[in-house]
Formats: structure tokens, C-alpha cells, sequence
């Protein structure tokens, strides 16, 4: 509420105005059930001359705790319960609901009760949503190429030009307990394969990432060749690196809004 009564303040042009609500993710916004404020909030913008009421946005991040598709199926209908009480409450025409996070957007069909979906990463996918169940693996569409630097024989590594200023420094556990900051597929002319086998980055640095490597698969490794790794995290990658090199041979650089 500080946060809107000090923007009809220092507001001097028009714009349209969205009321964050937190319908679970404890990150940010207004709670789901506080009507009141979120009625006071309403009435101050439409109040206000500069701004206008254009609706409510909520950020289900909490879908990525879930465990299983039905659970991250469970937390996209709370949402929308909590979403239809608040349309009830505010009773105001014409105003846009809108929701997103890529598990819930990927594994719902149905959005009725929303005018607008926000579905993140799911444009590439990465092997976190892998994991959660919002992708099959084959649907990852991202892939950072990293040269091969050397390979120790005898640990059954392969060190390669590809660290944390590259792939940035998300991880995420394996069933096993391991930490991981990627995997590896070949390039092909498609694109790339994915080996009979799964094998990841197992560390990183700034610059540089292990790869620890099964020994009979250690041979498809070559120092000075490329090799494909999928991002844990599609975003953070994607913002790292800015470019993109597509199979049919464009350079996509400035993707900014026109």
C-alpha cells in the first residue's frame, strides 16, 4: 500500500496499473485473502487521474517445491480458487487476471478463469523443469556449445570451456544426492543427441566445467571439439549469454521488444 500511495505522488503520465497478489510463493505481493487492502488499493488507483485499473498478476513460484505433476497441478487450481475469490471481491468489469510459471502453464490444458499467461522458460525448457515433470527431455530447445580443453584418462574427466559465466552458478540434485550444473548431448546436424547414457557437469568454475564422464564413454570426447550442454536453468543462461545461433545459420542478438 506505501508502495502505491507514494506513486500517486511522483506520478505525472498516464499508465496502466496490475495489483501483484501472493497466492502462495511468499516472495512478494499483496496476500490473496487481505480484501480489504486489496479493495483500498483498487479504489486508489481508480481514484487517482494518472493511473488506471488494468488487473491482478499473480507468480505461482511455489509450483517449482512441488514433487510431481499432480502436484504442481494441485498448486495452479489453489491459485485459481484464490483468483476467482478475489474477482468476487473486487466485482469490477473488465479487468485482466493473469498467471504464470512455466511447470503450472506447461502442464494445464484449461486456463479458464484467466485473460493472460505468463508461461517463463518453457520456450526452451531446461533440465530443472525436466526434473519437475513440466517437459519431456527431448523438448529442451537450448544448449550452450563448449570446447573441449582437456581430458584426464585416469579420473574419467573431460574439462571444457563452459563455467559459471557461461551457465551461471544454478545447480540442482540428482536423485542420488549429486549436484549438477548441467548435461551433455553431442552436436549433430539436427542439432544434438543425447548419449546412450546420461552424463553431467559435475563442477564448475568461473570460466571452466568437469565433466565426469563413464569410462566407455570417455572415447565420443575430443580436446578442441565442441560439446552441447543443457542449462539447469534456461533463463539465467539465456540472460548470461544474450546471443543465440540458430541450425539453420541466423544470429539472433537483439531480441529487446520493438
Amino acid at each position: 500500500m506505501e508502495h502505491l500511495l507514494h506513486l500517486t505522488e511522483i506520478i505525472k503520465f498516464k499508465t496502466g496499473c496490475f495489483i501483484k497478489i501472493d497466492a502462495g510463493n511468499k516472495r512478494t505481493g499483496v496476500e490473496w485473502n487481505d480484501f480489504d487492502k486489496i479493495l483500498r488499493m483498487v479504489s486508489v488507483v481508480n481514484e487517482n487521474k494518472y493511473l488506471r485499473m488494468k488487473g491482478f498478476l499473480m507468480h505461482n513460484g511455489h509450483s517449482y517445491l512441488a514433487r510431481s505433476v499432480s502436484g504442481i497441478k494441485e498448486v495452479y487450481h489453489d491459485a485459481l480458487s484464490k483468483t476467482n475469490s478475489i474477482r468476487e471481491a473486487v466485482r469490477q468489469k473488465d479487468l485482466i487476471f493473469s498467471t504464470g510459471d512455466t511447470p503450472t502453464c506447461s502442464l494445464i490444458s484449461d486456463f479458464t478463469g484467466y485473460d493472460e499467461i505468463r508461461p517463463g522458460n518453457f520456450v526452451f525448457y531446461d533440465i530443472m523443469q525436466y526434473q519437475l515433470g513440466s517437459c519431456r527431455r527431448e523438448q529442451i530447445a537450448v544448449a550452450v556449445f563448449c570446447p573441449v580443453v582437456d581430458i584426464n584418462e585416469k579420473k574419467n574427466e573431460v574439462l571444457i570451456y563452459g563455467g559459471a559465466v557461461h551457465l551461471s552458478k544454478e545447480s540442482i540434485f540428482l536423485v542420488d544426492g549429486s549436484r549438477i550444473y548441467g548435461e551433455v548431448a553431442f552436436p549433430s546436424e539436427t542439432g544434438w543427441s543425447l548419449p546412450e547414457e546420461r552424463i553431467f557437469v559435475k563442477s564448475i568454475s568461473q570460466e571452466h566445467g568437469i565433466i565426469s564422464v563413464p569410462e566407455r564413454l570417455l572415447k565420443y570426447f575430443k580436446r578442441g571439439e565442441l560439446i552441447a550442454v543443457l542449462p539447469v536453468h534456461s533463463c539465467l543462461t539465456a540472460d548470461i549469454l544474450r546471443e543465440y545461433h540458430t541450425f539453420d545459420g541466423r544470429v539472433l542478438k537483439d531480441l529487446s521488444p520493438k
